[in-house]
């Protein structure tokens, strides 16, 4: 049985507001938040790990397809895009960047 589509983050919010005093739905709401950072870190690896050939990719691969569509992700996504460029727009170099 395939999963429901997820819930984006303003559907979280919109339960957290209207569950403001039942401690079950806050461990939840926790829990779900938890589970969003596993995501977010394993987006981070991911992308972090360079082609390796074979099987490795393919797990890389997996987990991508995987993960590509989480909307935990997307904030995190354009967030990092926005720095990004933000940061080539004011000619700022990280020291690991060569000239």
């Amino acid at each position: 049985m395939p999963f429901k589509p997820p819930l984006t983050l303003e559907q979280i919010r919109d339960i957290q507001d209207r569950n403001r005093d039942n401690p079950d739905v806050l461990a939840l709401l926790w829990e779900i938040r938890r589970l969003f950072s596993i995501v977010a870190r394993a987006d981070q690896l991911a992308e972090s790990l360079s082609p390796q050939g074979g099987i490795i990719d393919m797990i890389i691969d997996a987990l991508k397809e995987q993960i590509a569509n989480e909307p935990s992700l997307e904030n995190r996504r354009k967030l990092t895009a926005d720095i990004d460029a933000d940061r080539k727009g004011s000619g700022y170099k990280h020291p690991s960047e060569k000239e």
